[in-house]
């Protein structure tokens, strides 16, 4: 019969062990006003000059990249702080510019972010097992 672990439990098995899953990221919503303005702006975006509309669709996503960039983690010694919130920023404008839109505008930001912060989860995931299989590489050569 399976026991049944409870929340404290876990945390400290999880705290004992390591726990390889990702953790949940935070969501951030903008207010209703930012939201409905950051979706006229990204529809400007799509539809006009980039160069102008840019600084404003990263002026409304501001305060959730900065959120969302204590989820981040560096991966040393290749990949900084500073090289995680450019390339963050750099998705952001992709997925605005390329990504479905949902149909409720509201919804516009946590989706470019979370399209964006998952393209760059994935970019340190794939840095973190290069360098662990190059650490498991030298030591199998020692």
């Amino acid at each position: 019969m399976p026991t049944t672990l409870t929340l404290a439990d876990h945390l400290q098995r999880r705290d004992e062990i390591g726990d390889a899953r990702p953790h949940r990221l935070r969501v951030f919503r903008l207010c209703r006003e930012e939201g409905l303005k950051l979706a006229e702006a990204v529809k400007a975006y799509r539809a006009s000059c980039r160069s102008k509309w840019a600084p404003v669709v990263l002026t409304l996503m501001g305060p959730p990249v900065e959120g969302r960039l204590r989820d981040l983690h560096p991966v040393p010694p290749t990949i900084s702080s500073d090289d995680i919130h450019q390339q963050l920023v750099v998705e952001v404008l992709e997925a605005a510019l390329r990504m479905p839109l949902p149909q409720d505008p509201l919804m516009v930001g946590p989706a470019i972010l979370s399209r964006a912060s998952q393209a760059v989860s994935r970019r340190l995931g794939r840095e973190l097992r290069r360098q662990q299989r190059q650490d498991h590489a030298v030591e199998e050569e020692s």
